[in-house]
């Protein structure tokens, strides 16, 4: 089964000529379906008065709470499709790496190069330790002797990556528009930055940093929400657990924010360095690698 793909015309309904959110934010990160909304309220005034220029499609990921409906789809964190009794990847201090995230490009392969495997597999020492920081593993759909969880390695980590629970991904089918921040100079959409080319994971669409030769495959970016902000979750309106018990740590959660004050209002999923990303890129030897930059 493929990636589940965001209703985009439900979630705009949601929120209709909706350009900003209530605290004032500018759509700066692209990772909730709320945010989507905003994006594409604003991409719908901007193209009804002006020409943005050339077009790049793109993947973005936007996040679930819960386990997918198959083991192929794609998630960050939580237990990787991966064929049982492999050697887990290590650092070079010896230490089991993260498993950060996997991604099946099964339903981007028309916006891709050819591609060692339909799944792909992303680990990372901690702290990005050694020259080798990053272990790519590739994987064809189908597999069915699977690892599982009393299979994981025991970690000790002091900075995971992966915060909170895992999550899995639904795609937000959409383009990249690099000329935009350039278009809007001068016009009353000026404030409107980053639509263009969102703060977001994504799979292909236009990236700024690849060196001469390489080719952008992926985009994982460090995961942060705002609480109290709509639809949070591609499969969540709210932040209100189902199960009574989740109700209940989600308010106790609530109280402890608010005797400690608004100084952190976000909900961290994922967080790389100091709050960077992570691109993926096949070099111009067809070598695929990983990359890690800071903002």
């Amino acid at each position: 089964m493929s990636n589940p793909k965001l209703d985009v015309s439900q979630v705009v309904a949601c929120f209709p000529g909706r350009t900003k959110s209530e605290r004032g934010f500018p759509t700066f990160n692209l990772f909730t379906p709320f945010e989507v909304a905003l994006r594409e309220n604003q991409l719908r005034l901007v193209q009804s008065e002006l020409e943005l220029g050339p077009s790049f499609p793109a993947h973005y990921l936007l996040y679930a709470q819960g386990e997918p409906d198959t083991r192929e789809q794609s998630r960050i964190g939580g237990l990787p499709y991966r064929p049982r009794g492999l050697p887990w990847p290590m650092d070079v201090l010896g230490h089991p790496k993260e498993f950060v995230c996997q991604i099946d490009f099964s339903d981007s392969r028309r916006l891709l190069p050819a591609l060692p495997g339909e799944i792909l597999l992303l680990f990372a020492s901690e702290d990005c330790v050694g020259d080798e920081p990053f272990t790519l593993e590739w994987y064809p759909s189908g597999l069915t002797d699977l690892m599982s969880a009393g299979d994981l390695p025991r970690f000790h980590f002091t900075f995971p990556m992966v915060q909170h629970e895992s999550v899995f991904c639904y795609l937000y089918e959409t383009f990249d528009f690099p000329e935009a921040k350039t278009t809007i100079q001068g016009t009353r959409f000026e404030s409107w930055k980053t639509f263009g080319v969102p703060c977001g994971s994504k799979i292909a669409g236009f990236c700024e940093s690849p060196a001469p030769g390489n080719e952008h495959i992926f985009t994982l970016e460090s995961i942060r929400l705002l609480f109290g902000e709509p639809f949070p979750f591609a499969n969540r309106k709210d932040w209100e657990p189902d199960s009574v018990f989740g109700r209940v740590l989600s308010k106790l959660g609530r109280r402890l924010r608010e005797v400690r004050g608004a100084r952190n209002p976000c909900y961290d999923i994922l967080m790389i360095g100091d709050l960077g990303r992570i691109h993926v890129f096949r070099g111009a030897s067809g070598q695929f690698h990983a990359t890690d930059e800071s903002y």
